[in-house]
């Protein structure tokens, strides 16, 4: 009876892990896209993505599941670099900004009277 009972407890417990494991994956998921870490949002998601194909025993193969994981996650990086990019840019504009309004408080240089 004792082997029986090992078995079902560890059927049971690798199922509630796993339960468990998709879960914390989807909310660290939605962590890390509502904190604007794209990239590690794109792989939480990938990896939730083929957490729940395993679950609902989808007909996905590896090899689908991987391009399709690097397609997003490529899709993250690129999010990330436009959040970069237009932080660069906000940053470059209030520094010209800031050199145009004090080059007219100052005057014109002193070679140009």
């Amino acid at each position: 009876m004792w082997p029986v009972v090992i078995l079902l407890v560890g059927v049971v417990l690798f199922y509630w892990f796993s339960f468990c494991l998709t879960v914390v994956v989807w909310l660290k998921a939605i962590s890390h896209l509502c904190f604007g870490n794209f990239v590690r949002a794109a792989i939480w998601f990938s990896i939730g993505c083929g957490m729940l194909f395993w679950w609902m025993s989808t007909d996905i193969d590896f090899d689908t599941w991987l391009h399709g994981s690097a397609a997003f996650v490529s899709l993250g990086a690129l999010g990330t670099f436009v959040r970069f990019y237009r932080r660069h840019q906000r940053a470059a504009e209030a520094e010209y900004q800031y050199r145009t309004q004090h080059q007219l408080a100052r005057g014109p240089p002193c070679g140009s009277r």
